[in-house]
């Protein structure tokens, strides 16, 4: 922690290279037009969202108890949205300079929500994954004995949902995800990516923007018996021409989604209407606004 503080002292003024940071304050964390408690409020990002910070400003401050400098940093929707850059105080964000996105990701999951994960092994085909459960039992969810096809131990936290009480773990650097019930520590296969939980933790969705999978969005709830259950598909001959898409929760039963169709935005919206899945007619994106029409 010594050197970290010093480090921020010497270079305090000097432009940094691009890297992410994970928002920390329960409320949210405000991006301002100036390094000002009292400047204007761009927007406010949410607890585990992601900026990317651009500078370290000389300018620190002591917040809510909290000794730190300045960000210059830029946000960008995942929905597509246009991205919002300002200032951001640096004592409510988790970041590790030159720390690889994933475990930047599991070492703030730990540190916000108390995740116990032990990495053990000695070489590539040799190694063990074990997670505390809630209940304080330790369960061992991968392991390697030897074998020459059972991968590597790179397995990571990649993201955690309290009200849903599952993780989900990915193994870097493949197209290996995981969900695993942080009560039973069952396992549940995903078949894109790391999945994208609703605030009530009630249903998720994942998706495949290309590459081997082509392009693939399912929607999942929590069903009986803590199972999820598909309960929506959308696949490649569902949005021919699409380009860049991308989808973000907007509310419980609602998710957001944008994509580009002839160099033009487009988007939609998916909805639970009448205990089932739809997907509502597309409109017209402003580029400057974000705001569907």
């Amino acid at each position: 922690m010594k050197l970290s503080f010093i480090a921020i002292v010497l270079f305090a003024s000097a432009p940094l290279f691009a890297d992410p940071a994970i928002v920390s304050a329960k409320s949210g964390l405000n991006i301002r037009e100036k390094p000002d408690t009292k400047s204007k409020v761009l927007m406010t990002v949410v607890t585990g969202g992601e900026v990317e910070v651009e500078e370290v400003l000389s300018k620190s401050e002591n917040i809510q108890g909290k000794q730190a400098n300045w960000m210059k940093v830029t946000y960008q929707d995942p929905s597509g949205g246009p991205s919002v850059s300002g200032f951001a105080f640096g004592g409510f964000l988790f970041r590790e300079p030159g720390k690889h996105p994933v475990e930047l990701r599991e070492d703030f999951i730990k540190a916000q929500y108390g995740i116990v994960v032990t990495h053990q092994g000695t070489d590539d085909t040799h190694w063990s994954v074990s997670l505390k459960l809630q209940s304080g039992k330790v369960v061992t969810l991968w392991k390697n004995n030897g074998s020459s096809d059972g991968g590597s131990g790179g397995y990571y936290v990649a993201d955690y949902n309290p009200a849903a009480g599952f993780i989900s773990f990915r193994q870097k650097d493949t197209p290996d995800y995981a969900l695993v019930d942080y009560t039973t520590g069952k396992i549940h296969r995903l078949q894109y990516d790391v999945p994208s939980f609703n605030a009530a933790g009630t249903a998720y969705f994942e998706s495949a923007n290309g590459g081997m999978f082509g392009f693939h969005m399912d929607v999942y709830e929590i069903g009986s018996g803590r199972v999820p259950r598909n309960v929506f598909a959308m696949h490649e001959e569902d949005l021919p021409g699409w380009d860049e898409f991308r989808a973000a929760w907007k509310d419980a039963n609602t998710i957001e989604c944008r994509y580009v169709h002839g160099g033009a935005k487009r988007g939609f919206l998916i909805k639970k209407t009448g205990g089932s899945w739809v997907r509502l007619a597309d409109c017209s994106v402003d580029a400057l606004t974000g705001v569907c029409k």
